[in-house]
């Protein structure tokens, strides 16, 4: 299976990537997606009335802003408003969810992770392929993956058509059990795009 877990409609200020146009794109590349809109669940909410392929798994997910970096949770029901890292990893945590940390080695300093051991061993992944990054950051979440046996999930990180499925994530069964169990890779080809990831910066800023 093949699911890209790091996408973007536009509910979130970074994209403008509409949730049928999204659909239309990845649905031929991937088994599955999470979108993972800047702390909103209505991106997911859009695209799964339009979904009419039960074969086809939107995973209810957001990316979470927090005072140390951005956080992937997936499977969700809510979002927590506190921006405080523990507090929503534990608010989270009681809704049943998967978490990951997202482009750890990010250049851009609002998205950078700010590392601690006790923050690290709290989640249950690395995101050790996104496409915004470059080959070396990918490579160092690949060893901060490494260092603390946790798992390796990969997302598009997706803001306009032409990232749509670019990365992603490689598993067989039920993504969150391949998840705990450490059993998911990541694939695709890395086309490190910063001219894109620099216009949805300038994009975000400009909506908000």
């Amino acid at each position: 299976m093949k699911y890209d877990l790091h996408c973007h409609t536009w509910y979130s200020p970074c994209s403008l990537l509409s949730p049928p146009i999204f659909l239309k794109f990845i649905s031929r590349k991937m088994d599955g997606i999470a979108i993972t809109d800047h702390d909103t669940l209505k991106g997911y909410e859009a695209a799964k009335k339009l979904n009419k392929d039960r074969d086809f798994e939107i995973i209810k997910a957001v990316e979470k802003t927090t005072d140390k970096g951005h956080m992937l949770a997936y499977y969700v029901n809510s979002v927590p408003k506190t921006n405080e890292f523990f507090e929503a990893l534990d608010s989270f945590r009681s809704q049943g969810a998967i978490l990951a940390i997202a482009h750890p080695f990010s250049y851009v300093k609002r998205h950078k992770f700010h590392f601690s051991k006790e923050a690290v061993k709290k989640v249950d992944a690395i995101e050790c392929r996104n496409a915004t990054m470059n080959l070396a950051q990918n490579r160092k979440a690949v060893a901060l993956a490494g260092k603390y046996s946790l798992a390796k999930t990969g997302g598009s990180d997706s803001h306009f058509v032409s990232e749509i499925g670019m990365s992603y994530t490689v598993f067989e069964g039920e993504l969150r059990k391949a998840i705990k169990k450490r059993q998911a890779s990541v694939g695709g080809k890395l086309k490190y795009l910063p001219f894109n990831h620099l216009a949805a910066s300038v994009l975000s800023l400009l909506r908000k």
